[in-house]
């Protein structure tokens, strides 16, 4: 009997060692903090437990308030504080004095709870509100005013607008003001300031542009030109926020009110890629410009490791390959993480380069000789097109073949068949001259005497000699080719010439020639003979 007993006592024992467990349960809860700015002043915290408490902090109507610096806090609980599991608090902060922009306030609530069922069990904890104006004015933010953010377009690089930029993108943003001020307002001497900040808060760039005057109702939008400079920019950071604000004058016509400055602003945050591997060129220069025929072309650009890690063996091949032949590979070496290097090249143009535009093209390749290509799919390629001028003259090369069509008899016509073909690499205009045919020919005339000529292709063109009465044997002349002024080609050309021939009636019919005096001569001899034959038949007669 005593043994079943002394067993109830120690299983009483224990359910009440049990049950005091629970009852001695504690109540903790973690601190919390907030973050507010001006453009979002006020947010919630709720705070939760296992056990019902009680919040013996006094709370006034109008909340617990604390001030610090020129930001006053309130803190005011929006349920129940006695007997409850959870209870939801709303933290508001206000301005008592502006702020400068990015200026920042804090401060600490510490309450006071006790476990609705031990009064034994008390805890305290904290809440931490941070207060931070990033509202981009200096003046009194009005109401009439609006400012906004709206397109983006990336113009060079390899961004996507919006989307996400890449260090050593140029992008265009397009910022709309309006003004809704009523008919008797308008809105002066209107300023659009910018500025790009880290997600650590530093300053990037900064900028500005005036606006022309509103009226109500009208708006206006400037396009802003950010260049996104690795050198400004923070490998360890791949959020940046842009803040704008317009600042002016609102001018009451009617005078019924003084006039007051006021602002408004707005911001947008974006990314911007940083991969792992990934070099880029940026800032690419040439001179002259244009360029010259036969000068020599100064190319500059700096090779920018815009990746998270280090590379080595960085190489960058330059060709340029319509009409003008360059290809040459310039080693930049190891390069780290962020880091960049100069890059710089010569090459001469040809002085009988085309006046029209060349790509010069520039590509950067990593120690596997890859191209380097971005996380995008995009590859560190580009295309540089520069114009060649300055009257350029392309001079073509040209061959003369030539030889006697017909003719080739004294006094009578001759004609040459000459063959000129353009053996250079372009279209060429050709002037054609006929000389030195004076000896023996009394004219020289061209079938034409300007020809246009394919590259490669040839043409004909037949020169018709007056040949004198008295030219016999060989005899040449000269054949010239000229384009622009400039003889490409003087061929001579030699031909023979055959002799007149002819008998009595050829003397008869020749009396008004230059040698009429040989054939009086000779018949004067015939008749001398026949003559002295007759005498001599009538002696022999006799």
């Amino acid at each position: 009997m005593k043994s079943k007993n002394l067993a109830f006592l120690c299983a009483g024992v224990l359910a009440l060692v049990f049950l005091t467990s629970f009852a001695l349960a504690e109540i903790t809860f973690s601190n919390q903090s907030i973050s507010l700015t001006n453009k979002d002043n006020s947010g919630t915290l709720t705070f939760t437990s296992d056990e019902a408490f009680n919040i013996t902090t006094d709370f006034p109507s109008s909340g617990l308030e604390q001030t610090f610096g020129d930001v006053k806090f309130t803190l005011i609980p929006t349920t129940d504080l006695e007997d409850v599991t959870s209870v939801t608090f709303s933290v508001e902060a206000d301005e008592i004095a502006e702020l400068d922009f990015f200026d920042e306030s804090f401060t600490t609530f510490t309450l006071s709870a006790v476990n609705a069922s031990d009064s034994e069990d008390t805890t305290t904890f904290n809440i931490v509100a941070n207060y931070e104006n990033t509202e981009y004015c200096t003046e009194e933010s009005s109401n009439n005013l609006d400012i906004t953010i709206e397109d983006v377009n990336t113009i060079s690089g390899f961004g996507d607008d919006e989307d996400f930029w890449y260090p050593g993108d140029e992008v265009e943003i397009d910022i709309n003001v309006e003004y809704n001020g009523g008919n008797r307002d308008e809105f002066q001497d209107g300023e659009v300031n910018w500025v790009l900040y880290s997600e650590s808060g530093e300053e990037i760039m900064d900028g500005d542009e005036n606006l022309k005057d509103l009226e109500d109702g009208d708006d206006e939008t400037v396009t802003i030109t950010i260049k996104l400079d690795p050198k400004d920019l923070d490998v360890n950071t791949d959020r940046y926020t842009l803040y704008v604000s317009v600042t002016g004058t609102e001018d009451f016509d009617d005078n019924s009110e003084e006039d007051i400055d006021i602002c408004a602003s707005d911001s947008e945050s974006y990314d911007i890629n940083i991969d792992n591997n990934f070099v880029v060129l940026d800032n690419i220069e040439y001179n002259p410009d244009p360029v010259s025929c036969g000068g020599e072309v100064i190319v500059t650009a700096d090779v920018w490791n815009v990746g998270s890690d280090d590379q080595d063996d960085v190489m960058v091949r330059i060709f340029i390959e319509d009409g003008i032949t360059f290809n040459q590979e310039v080693e930049m070496g190891d390069m780290d993480a962020f880091d960049r290097e100069k890059l710089e090249f010569r090459f001469d143009v040809p002085t009988n380069a085309e006046d029209k535009t060349y790509h010069l093209r520039l590509w950067v390749y990593d120690d596997d000789n890859d191209v380097f290509q971005n996380d995008e799919d995009d590859y560190a390629k580009y295309d540089i097109p520069f114009v060649v001028s300055g009257g350029c003259k392309v001079i073509p090369e040209v061959l003369i073949t030539a030889f006697l069509e017909s003719g080739g008899k004294a006094g009578d016509e001759a004609v040459v068949k000459a063959t000129i073909t353009n053996s250079g690499d372009n279209l060429g205009t050709f002037k054609l001259t006929v000389s030195e045919y004076e000896s023996f020919a009394k004219s020289a005339e061209l079938s034409q005497e300007t020809l246009a000529i394919e590259a490669g292709q040839s043409k004909e063109v037949l020169i018709t000699l007056d040949v004198n009465k008295d030219a016999s044997g060989e005899d040449s002349f000269s054949l010239a080719v000229s384009s622009d002024g400039e003889v490409l080609a003087r061929q001579p050309i030699t031909i023979t010439i055959t002799p007149r021939t002819g008998g009595i009636t050829g003397g008869v019919i020749g009396l008004n020639s230059d040698n009429w005096y040989l054939w009086g001569i000779g018949a004067l001899n015939v008749i001398l003979v026949i003559i002295i034959i007759v005498v001599a038949i009538r002696i022999a007669r006799s």
